[in-house]
């Protein structure tokens, strides 16, 4: 069995035994910027006796302890369920120096009752965290309220909810699924004023009033979404859902959406990306937006491979060429 093994900068942790091997290691070991993912699905230490049980939860906390940069617990809805280390785990992140800390959920597991424990794990998460991250599996349609607490410090939070979907030979079945509403139930949080907000969303979807959701957060310098639709094509409206002023880091991806850009000041942004599939847009706008962009912009990567309606090979040349002309580093994907 293989206890210990990393993808990358990625260090998985999924035994008691993992812990032990960690905690032989140097302590800069567990200081350098590794991402260490925790599952706590295989985590169980019911299987060893008293003396070995109390040497590895030791080692446990110990390793806890001294990480200080970046967790990942995955299958975290166990977390209710894994007994005493629970109470190991909570002493550990109260104290930890972690500046981010990533949460996956599988919902269908657990009981709607107790999705408001979730809110209180978050509060025993290191104080002085500055990005949290959360992501939802469910094939239910959940409205998820978080309260993170830490305004002033916590800077960026990501949200990714992913919708299981049955797959049917008759295409037609997946319409009459439950469609995952976008809108200001969909994701209620105690404070939007954050620098940073990643969002990811797929399954069927209804983006009618996303605007309301997007728009409270008017304090974004960064925005990076990605929207995966699998139900009748939606309408992303550029200036509706972006309210900030200070935003200067766009990032969008999307799939099976019309894009509306409507007057959106696109030459505020430092950095715009797009990457696009099965979309729809209106390719003279767009056209007349890249013509648009100033010595403010530093980069545009467009990727519309994947669309009916594209640049033609002149278009794509005449863009880039022009954009590099104002010194913007430029790619477009035709």
């Amino acid at each position: 069995m293989l206890y210990l093994s990393s993808i990358s900068n990625q260090i998985l942790l999924e035994y008691p035994k993992s812990f032990q091997i960690l905690s032989r290691l140097k302590q800069q070991f567990l200081k350098d910027k590794f991402t260490f993912k925790i599952n706590v699905k295989t985590l169980n230490f019911t299987n060893y006796g008293d003396l070995i049980k109390q040497k590895l939860l030791a080692q446990f906390r110990y390793v806890l302890a001294s990480i200080n940069t970046i967790l990942e617990i995955d299958q975290a809805q166990r977390l209710f369920c894994i007994g005493a280390e629970l109470n190991d785990l909570i002493r550990c992140l109260k104290v930890s120096p972690l500046y981010q800390i990533k949460l996956n959920y599988y919902l269908d597991e657990v009981n709607p009752e107790h999705i408001p424990f979730i809110n209180e794990f978050i509060k025993y998460c290191p104080k002085n965290l500055q990005f949290l991250l959360i992501q939802v599996e469910s094939s239910n349609v959940q409205q998820m309220q978080v309260c993170v607490e830490r305004n002033n410090i916590l800077t960026a939070f990501s949200y990714s909810y992913f919708q299981i979907i049955q797959q049917y030979k008759n295409k037609s079945v997946v319409a009459q699924q439950k469609t995952l509403i976008i809108d200001e139930n969909f994701l209620k949080l105690d404070m939007y004023n954050f620098e940073q907000f990643y969002f990811e969303v797929s399954g069927n979807l209804n983006l009618k009033s996303c605007h309301k959701l997007f728009e409270k957060f008017d304090q974004l310098k960064v925005f990076k979404a990605s929207i995966f639709n699998n139900a009748e094509i939606q309408t992303f409206e550029f200036s509706q859902n972006l309210r900030s002023k200070a935003l200067n880091i766009l990032d969008i991806t999307c799939e099976n959406i019309i894009l509306n850009f409507n007057e959106y000041p696109f030459n505020n942004l430092k950095q715009f990306k797009m990457i696009l599939k099965r979309c729809e847009f209106n390719k003279e706008e767009l056209k007349r937006i890249l013509q648009g962009l100033n010595n403010n912009t530093e980069g545009v990567y467009i990727d519309m491979s994947q669309c009916l309606s594209r640049f033609t090979v002149i278009e794509q040349k005449d863009l880039v060429r022009g954009l590099e002309i104002k010194k913007i580093d430029a790619f477009i994907k035709i």
